[in-house]
């Protein structure tokens, strides 16, 4: 009887002995990629079990994941997630470190299947290639361009605030902000107004692209990446459609004046530079553009979702954005809008930085260590993965009483304490340094001629302003903000904003 119990609490005790040591090894495996050569401490943080690490728990809470551990652990901590050592740090002195040590302490880091959708574009690109790449893209950015795309973001932004006042039924609002700003990047963009069948089988493969992002390297038919390039390439065809057509006008033998576009733009300037060594190649201006559709409509249309939402949830600011509107005569939904006179309305100025503050876009961004430094006296090892919180920083540079409140007054003059500097890194709601987002001027922009359509042609009442929201890939309602739309009548524009 005796051998018996010994024998069953030894069959019970080998696996949990053998879980035991596979830990021990897997935290002995992991500590030793770190710099020895380095007398600092690794920081505080877990590892999570062997070889899956804490990406269960990453993919399953998502923005909680970092919340638990910042709460845990401090502004740095390290993880293993997404198969990597990582480090995250917050706060903008630590964010500062990380963003201005790019090409030298630290460069891109992308899961391999973002790498391999995005090629050769800006994203994968270092040193005097990303420079190169950049200086290409930034001339469909400057305040010329970006003058240039406000009638078309105006039209396409009153279509689609029409079409939710011509409901007859509740709206699923996020959507409809999503086709604005796909039709808003096409227009500005590539200059085609997508319509119908059109619009529904480009949103679709971008679309495609974006639900397998993430996803497993491995280019096997059926898999997520396989079905993400097969999308892609189906663009880039479209793509060489509209470069060919473009080349046609330029070596007409006529004088070729670019249609305003920053399709059209690029294209001419990538034809001049073509014979240049500081030119990019066909390939290079497909993926760029490319990558502006991908990435740039889809942030764009959680930052204008969530502006909608704020507004919705606080009405004396949005009493506030009406009465400026009245003070500059933009009331009427049919007075079209310049740069010049965008530039000057403050408060929807105030309210596009507010919400790029509270739920900006991206919540942080990926570098690669490559050389090991120190940071709050903590060692950052060569190798492992660095994450830079966006979300989070904002939140604990704040100095107000309520950095989690929705104030646009916080960035005028008569803030008074509740003031938020955008100096240095506390706020970088589109990264900062070398990487900073080319479009963040342009999604900006967008924001602004959405705020000031939709608070000068209609009244509207979210059913479920208080729903939950998802945070990753960018923040986004869960329910996709149902709700119902009627036109203006009286408004009460003689409202103040305390915070």
């Amino acid at each position: 009887m005796l051998i018996e119990i010994l024998l069953v609490c030894l069959s019970a005790a080998v696996p949990l002995m053998l879980c035991l040591a596979t830990l021990h090894l897997w935290r002995l495996h992991v500590n030793a990629s770190r710099d020895r050569a380095c007398g600092l401490p690794l920081p505080p943080g877990t590892y999570g079990v062997p070889f899956i690490g804490e990406t269960a728990h990453f993919a399953i809470w998502g923005a909680e994941f970092y919340k638990c551990r910042r709460e845990a652990f401090g502004h740095v901590y390290k993880t293993h997630i997404l198969g990597q050592p990582t480090i995250r740090v917050i706060g903008a002195d630590n964010v500062a470190k990380v963003l201005r040590g790019e090409g030298t302490l630290v460069t891109s880091k992308w899961p391999a299947s973002v790498r391999m959708l995005l090629g050769d574009g800006l994203v994968s690109a270092e040193g005097d290639t990303l420079r190169r790449r950049r200086r290409a893209v930034m001339r469909a950015f400057d305040a010329t361009s970006l003058a240039s795309y406000v009638p078309g973001i105006e039209e396409v932004a009153a279509d689609v605030v029409q079409q939710c006042l011509d409901a007859d039924d509740v709206v699923l609002l996020q959507p409809k902000i999503k086709e604005m700003t796909f039709r808003v990047a096409a227009d500005c963009l590539l200059g085609i107004d997508f319509r119908g069948s059109e619009l529904s089988e480009w949103a679709a493969l971008y679309q495609n692209v974006l639900n397998n992002l993430f996803s497993l390297p491995v280019k096997i038919p059926g898999l997520g990446l396989y079905k993400a390039l097969k999308s892609r390439d189906q663009l880039f065809v479209k793509m060489d459609t509209l470069i060919d057509r473009e080349l046609e006008h330029l070596t007409s033998g006529t004088d070729h004046i670019p249609n305003g576009k920053a399709f059209s733009r690029l294209v001419t300037a990538w034809h001049a530079d073509a014979a240049s060594e500081s030119g990019i190649s066909r390939e290079e201006l497909k993926f760029a553009i490319f990558e502006m559709l991908l990435l740039g409509h889809e942030t764009t249309s959680s930052a204008c979702s969530m502006l909608a939402m704020q507004l919705y949830k606080n009405p004396k600011a949005l009493g506030k954005v009406r009465q400026e509107l009245e003070d500059f005569g933009l009331t009427d939904p049919e007075a079209p809008l310049k740069l010049p006179l965008i530039n000057k309305l403050d408060y929807v100025n105030s309210c596009v930085k507010e919400v790029l503050r509270i739920l900006p876009p991206t919540g942080g961004g990926y570098r690669r260590v490559l050389q090991t430094f120190e940071i709050n006296g903590f060692q950052i090892p060569k190798d492992w993965t660095v994450i830079y919180s966006i979300r989070d920083t904002h939140e604990v540079q704040d100095t107000s009483p309520r950095p989690d409140v929705f104030c646009p007054d916080r960035w005028t003059n008569g803030g008074g304490a509740a003031t938020s500097k955008t100096t240095d890194y506390s706020y970088i709601p589109f990264g900062a340094g070398a990487r900073a987002c080319i479009g963040r001027e342009f999604a900006k922009l967008v924001m602004k001629v959405f705020c000031v359509q939709l608070a000068r042609s209609c009244s509207y009442r979210l059913l479920n302003a208080d729903g939950a929201l998802r945070l990753l890939p960018v923040p986004a309602a869960r329910d996709d903000m149902p709700a119902t739309f009627m036109s203006r009548s009286d408004v009460n524009n003689n409202v103040t904003i305390s915070c």
